[in-house]
């Protein structure tokens, strides 16, 4: 069951991605019961493609994508709420 869900939302984070997943999922592996959702903001980037490869690695891994950049809207939580959905 989970019990915490951390959601990550990244706009052209490709960068830093890899590392951000690694570092959760090393913190909270002890606790178990808990998932990474990365909610990717229109990147253009490789952030979509390296949260995917994740995706297939972990079932505890979930990728969401925004087809435009919520910031665009002047709405900067808008991707945090996708995830929560």
């Amino acid at each position: 069951m989970t019990q915490i869900s951390v959601v990550i939302p990244a706009r052209n984070e490709a960068e830093n991605i890899i590392t951000l997943v690694e570092d959760i999922d090393r913190a909270l592996a002890a606790l178990g019961g808990f998932e990474i959702i990365v909610v990717d903001d229109a990147s253009t980037d490789q952030t979509a493609a390296i949260a995917a490869h994740y995706v297939g690695l972990d079932p505890r891994v979930h990728l969401v994508r925004n087809v435009n950049n919520s910031r665009s809207w002047h709405i900067p939580w808008e991707s945090k709420n996708d995830g929560l959905r």
